[in-house]
């Protein structure tokens, strides 16, 4: 199973561009058994749909690389103790990325 490293650094995802986040995307699903490839339209939308605050949600990086997503939406309206959520997170694997969530609400 894959797992991030204390020293992997946690970087908001407004840093990356959205080709970037979509590749890292991506690269958490491979294992999937039913394909779920994104690209870049489906990404924008993903973000949108979802109420994805890219600056709340992170890359992490170990080694200079991309190793994980975690992207957290926030839906305006609900109480603030529940107005906040994680939508969808992973961890890849170096050497052939492997998806491990991390929730999924």
């Amino acid at each position: 199973m894959a797992s991030l490293s204390p020293s992997a650094d946690l970087v908001p995802a407004t840093q990356f561009s959205l080709k970037q986040l979509t590749i890292i995307y991506n690269q958490t699903r491979v294992d999937y058994l039913v394909p779920m490839p994104m690209n870049m339209a489906r990404m924008q939308e993903y973000i949108h749909v979802y109420d994805v605050d890219l600056a709340d949600s992170f890359v992490a990086m170990q080694d200079g690389e991309m190793v994980a997503l975690g992207m957290l939406g926030v839906r305006a309206g609900r109480p603030p103790t529940r107005n906040r959520r994680i939508v969808d997170g992973g961890v890849a694997r170096r050497g052939g990325a492997q998806r491990h969530p991390v929730h999924h609400a």
